[in-house]
């Protein structure tokens, strides 16, 4: 099957599946006095965060992710704030992808609540590759009662375009033949990596859809554009052979990170040495879980006037130590400044990952004691694995975790 653009053949199938409001979906499914009511999800229920997802019911009101709460509030006065965890959210995203792994074993998460998914082996028990779209949206509404939207094409490009057009609970397939039809007219905004800006230039020199970028001139185009020109034209026409890379072909895990906003400006030291130690131990825990060891600590620090500073420090040896990590953090806080401004959020990361030998790691440093603090490490996360993240916590987060002052919100990434 071909048509449209001659050299983008149709014996490659490429699909796109995201999920609808997939933290508000999550809270609705768990409270179903939720339904059918705007809600807004911003990882902690007070009016000073940041919107991470809301319900459809909301987006009528023109609330948008990023928004702040407040504003949010403003547009949509009859939202209902929830404070969202994201550890069910990553539970409900490793059954999903489940899900998508008996479709085909090529998926590639992009985020939490999308991937995309290689099913042209799969044509072989599904003839019609729409049928492959529609198996994959009943077995994740019937299993888990969320509902998703798929994009399918011959390439990443277009299967990730066409799975916005008919949210939620929508099925777009764009085929090659189909490009005159569904592809070209489409406004240029569509094309991944046209933001405002290039948007705003495109229009500038005439350019309001893909067809007309598809025909644009390349070498007048990259005046304006630079070396983006000939990739945004190559794209318009439909060429894109980038593949599907399963999860364990891709590269390790950069980075991890944890943050927190508080509902009140802080100027109380020991509360912030508090959230430091608790956020260092979720960013161990998930190091722990992937079997990374880090070498840099970086502490993010948003000040009373929203000023964000972040600050790292690399280390001589890679280490997975909680308190090494601690230490380092806790050294980062300008003590001085953050009396003075109060500080709102502070976050934690580890990052220039890697995934040297437990034992390997250990020799390095030939001490008991060193092999008795991992040894006693360990421990805390079976017991965490086995009776909850919050069976067991470490004395100096207390404060943070009493909720003095109130926490707003926590993420992870």
């Amino acid at each position: 099957m071909r048509g449209g653009v001659g050299e983008t053949p149709c014996d490659r199938v490429v699909m796109h599946v995201d999920m609808d409001a997939f933290y508000a979906q999550v809270e609705q499914m768990h409270r179903p006095e939720l339904r059918g009511k705007p809600i807004i999800v911003g990882l902690g229920a007070s009016k000073r965060g940041v919107v991470a997802t809301c319900s459809y019911e909301a987006r009528e009101y023109g609330v948008k992710s990023g928004m702040s709460a407040v504003e949010a509030l403003r547009l949509c006065p009859p939202a209902i704030l929830v404070q969202g965890s994201m550890d069910s959210y990553v539970h409900y995203a490793e059954l999903i992808r489940g899900i998508f792994r008996e479709f085909t074993p090529c998926v590639e998460p992009t985020s939490i609540d999308e991937a995309f998914l290689d099913v042209t082996a799969s044509l072989k028990i599904f003839p019609d590759p729409v049928d492959i779209a529609k198996s994959l949206k009943k077995e994740v509404l019937n299993r888990l009662g969320l509902t998703c939207s798929v994009g399918m094409s011959v390439n990443k490009h277009i299967a990730k375009i066409a799975s916005a057009l008919e949210k939620p609970d929508g099925l777009t397939a764009i085929w090659p033949h189909e490009f005159d039809e569904k592809f070209f007219p489409l406004d240029v905004g569509k094309i991944y990596g046209v933001g405002p800006v290039t948007r705003r230039t495109l229009n500038e020199v005439g350019i309001f859809t893909v067809g007309d970028l598809a025909n644009a001139d390349r070498r007048s185009l990259s005046k304006r554009l630079g070396v983006n020109a000939a990739h945004l034209i190559k794209v318009a026409k439909g060429l894109d052979d980038s593949p599907v890379h399963a999860h364990e072909d891709q590269a390790d895990e950069k980075s991890i990170s944890h943050e927190s906003t508080f509902d009140r400006d802080s100027r109380d030291l020991s509360f912030m040495h508090s959230v430091i130690l608790h956020l260092t131990d979720k960013v161990r825990s998930r190091m722990r879980k992937g079997c990374f060891y880090a070498r840099t600590v970086t502490l993010r620090v948003r000040f009373a006037d929203f000023e964000t500073i972040s600050r790292a420090h690399s280390l001589e040896e890679v280490t997975d130590d909680v308190s090494l990590i601690y230490e380092t953090a806790r050294s980062l806080l300008p003590v001085e400044k953050a009396l003075r401004k109060g500080v709102r959020l502070l976050g934690v990361r580890a990052s220039n990952l890697s995934k040297t030998n437990h034992t390997e790691q250990i020799s390095l440093f030939d001490d008991r004691a060193s092999a008795k603090k991992h040894d006693i490490q360990e421990a805390v996360e079976l017991v965490r694995k086995k009776f909850g993240k919050k069976s067991i916590v470490r004395a100096g987060s207390l404060k943070f975790l009493s909720g003095s002052p109130a926490r707003k919100s926590e993420d992870g990434r």
